[in-house]
């Protein structure tokens, strides 16, 4: 698999647990303590891999960058802002900037 195929996978497979976790009953948490612990922790697996999917082009950069604020919900933290760096510089460096 090439590296953007695993960056495609990683961000697809998280965008997919994040519609199933929204899919859950509201209720869940309160019916059933350790399916809902199960799920969040699929979720946050899920985030993780995604937020550690290395981006090769501009375009995958911006998809990683709007996966990391979350439509502007949350604050970028302080790995994902020094990995955000590290990609921006790498993918300028590989255009000869």
């Amino acid at each position: 698999m090439s590296d953007t195929t695993t960056f495609a996978a990683a961000m697809s497979a998280n965008e997919a647990a994040r519609d199933h976790f929204t899919s859950l009953p509201a209720n869940l948490e309160s019916v059933d303590p350790a399916a809902f612990e199960a799920e969040t922790a699929k979720l946050f697996e899920a985030l993780r891999v995604a937020d550690h999917a290395v981006p090769n082009t501009w375009a995958e950069f911006v998809r990683l960058l709007d996966h990391m604020c979350d439509g502007g919900a949350c604050n970028i933290d302080g790995d994902n802002a020094e990995r955000l760096l590290i990609h921006a510089r790498r993918i300028l460096a590989a255009e000869g900037r």
